[in-house]
């Protein structure tokens, strides 16, 4: 096994996950992207990735559906967090999206730097066949850009996901199917220097 191997093995287990994850300043960067997100009472949301559901505490009051392959993660979220939403094991495809429409929010988190292009833009064409017509799709993903700091750059570079992309290529894949995007570059100092995208897309008008 490599060593690579070994840390995305152990990074399966919550606790070293989130570990991880305030070391990084998830904490922060999770209220700050739910702010991006617009997301309001009573909102029904899809999370796409959820992982153990840590992004839960941060919503408010909504019709939350989280969606996770790991089902170690999903159990945690169900234990921590089952009380104020509904995790799903496994992908988010053609049978899931059928049980959802009118759908306020979709939450993308770190999903798209794992996907191809032709996935990322199957599962677009999936979200925009269940968001009413307001509705909008918020993402979080790691990204490559002009000046980047060359830590940043090279913790992109081994990301477990092989799709890191810049701002513009992740734009003009959505582009295919929604017409108002916004993308917004996250950078961090501390403790790491750290690159992100926010990225909220929407049908025109919405």
């Amino acid at each position: 096994m490599s060593e690579r191997q070994g840390l995305y093995r152990i990074l399966k287990s919550t606790t070293i996950y989130e570990g991880v994850q305030r070391f990084m300043g998830a904490h922060r960067a999770r209220k700050r992207f739910v702010v991006f997100s617009g997301v309001k009472p009573g909102d029904l949301v899809v999370d796409i990735g959820c992982g153990p559901g840590h992004l839960l505490p941060h919503l408010p009051n909504v019709d939350y559906h989280g969606f996770e392959p790991n089902p170690g993660y999903v159990a945690d979220a169900r234990r921590d967090f089952g009380h104020a939403g509904t995790f799903h094991t496994g992908l988010f495809g053609e049978d899931e999206a059928k049980q959802f429409k009118d759908v306020d929010l979709v939450i993308i988190s770190a999903v798209l730097h794992h996907l191809s292009d032709d996935q990322v833009d199957d599962l677009y064409r999936l979200l925009s066949g269940i968001l009413k017509s307001s509705g909008r799709i918020a993402s979080v993903d790691p990204v490559f850009h002009d000046g980047q700091n060359p830590v940043a750059r090279q913790l992109a570079r081994m990301d477990r996901g092989k799709h890191v992309r810049t701002a513009e290529q992740y734009k003009a894949l959505v582009s295919r199917h929604f017409q108002e995007i916004e993308g917004k570059i996250i950078t961090q100092r501390f403790p790491l220097p750290y690159s992100t995208l926010y990225m909220r897309a929407c049908h025109r008008d919405s």
